[in-house]
């Protein structure tokens, strides 16, 4: 599935105004690419060209902001 306009907004990405083709993910901002359907995360050298790759990393940066907020417990082994 090609990375598309609407399917960021739906993933929660936000356009950036007066700049086409810019999106912001929390922090993370990037670059739709129409003609390949793909996106690239500033700083980011691998373009994202499949859906599936564009949720893991949206996972991973949730699961970051959360291991923020949240003290894990300590484990003694």
């Amino acid at each position: 599935m090609t990375i598309t306009h609407h399917i960021l907004l739906s993933l929660g990405f936000k356009q950036l105004p007066d700049q086409p083709n810019q999106y912001v993910y929390k922090r993370f901002q990037g670059c739709l690419i129409p003609q390949t359907g793909s996106f690239l995360f500033q700083d980011f050298s691998v373009p994202i060209i499949n859906f599936d790759d564009l949720v893991f990393l949206l996972d991973l940066i949730d699961h970051q902001d959360e291991a923020k907020l949240m003290k894990y417990p300590l484990h003694y082994n």
